[in-house]
């Protein structure tokens, strides 16, 4: 009998084994220390812009200005010419007018009279400017061959009183060109 027990009690501890078989639950332990932050999430979507707000209030008047220098008022001369060239296949314009400061601009146009070939520029100089008696005006324009940056400067030439006009493009032999306007062409 003795072995019989025995048995039992093994075999029941067996079971128990196989089974998990446990106690009555202990008391709760104590709370373990905090974890290790998450990774930051990904950034949300931009809102929505805004209604424009209101319009501010009208600001005052501002100071009156200084007044200007009374010489150097006003326009003392201008000179306008005009001349056709090549064979009455283009025609130059030049306007240049000087300031009572000294100061001079001058406004130059080429166009085609039966093409559409047409350039223009304006240029100001100071009365300082070595170049205020001749008042030079750039034209972009390439008239000649192939398009490869030509331009024209037309200026006023005050040993003729007339006007002269240098045309630059490498499709012309020697790269220029000039035409010399008498002073007839100019008023």
């Amino acid at each position: 009998m003795q072995l019989e027990r025995t048995w039992s009690v093994l075999l029941l501890a067996s079971a128990c084994v196989v089974a998990a078989c446990t106690g009555a639950d202990g008391a709760p332990g104590p709370a373990g220390p905090p974890g290790a932050p998450g990774e930051s999430g990904a950034p949300g979507a931009n809102g929505k812009d805004g209604q424009p707000g209101a319009d501010g209030e009208k600001g005052d008047v501002g100071p009156k200005g200084a007044d200007g220098d009374a010489a150097a008022a006003g326009i003392t001369g201008t000179i306008l010419c005009r001349a056709q060239f090549l064979s009455g296949m283009a025609e130059v314009s030049f306007q240049a007018v000087q300031l009572a400061s000294g100061d001079a601009y001058a406004t130059a146009m080429i166009r085609g009279t039966e093409s559409p070939l047409f350039g223009a520029g304006t240029r100001f100089y100071p009365a300082s400017d070595p170049n205020v008696a001749t008042v030079p005006v750039i034209v972009e324009l390439d008239g000649y061959g192939a398009s490869n940056n030509g331009f024209s400067v037309v200026r006023l030439n005050p040993a003729t009183r007339g006007l002269t006009l240098v045309a630059v493009d490498p499709d012309l032999v020697g790269g220029t060109t000039t035409f010399e306007f008498p002073a007839t062409a100019c008023q």
